[in-house]
């Protein structure tokens, strides 16, 4: 048995129904599968954003980025990395860090 699902209904443009098509058509899936795998791989991608943006900025911790944004501490740092994003280091910080990896 799948899991419940809700129905939302959004406005968009006849470009990007197109590209959703074709993009759907090209992995072999349908139309309405594509639109939630775009809708939950972008979904990963602003909550990560939006959790390192918090971090950067001195709001967050770095296990407090990961809660955030629904990853580990690892995914974290690898977004991090990838993101060109400075590590916050003071004694704190790494001491809560290993804790939250413990």
């Amino acid at each position: 048995m799948s899991p419940p699902t809700t129905i939302l209904s959004v406005r968009t443009s006849p470009e990007t129904v197109a590209a959703l098509t074709e993009l759907a058509t090209l992995e072999g899936r349908s139309r309405a599968d594509e639109v939630r795998l775009v809708l939950e791989t972008g979904l990963r991608s602003r909550r990560m954003r939006a959790a390192l943006a918090r971090y950067r900025d001195g709001e967050a911790t770095l296990s407090r980025t990961a809660e955030i944004a629904g990853v580990t501490v690892y995914e974290v740092l690898d977004a991090m990395e990838a993101m060109d994003v400075s590590m916050n280091l003071d004694i704190d910080t790494v001491i809560r860090a290993a804790e939250a990896v413990n």
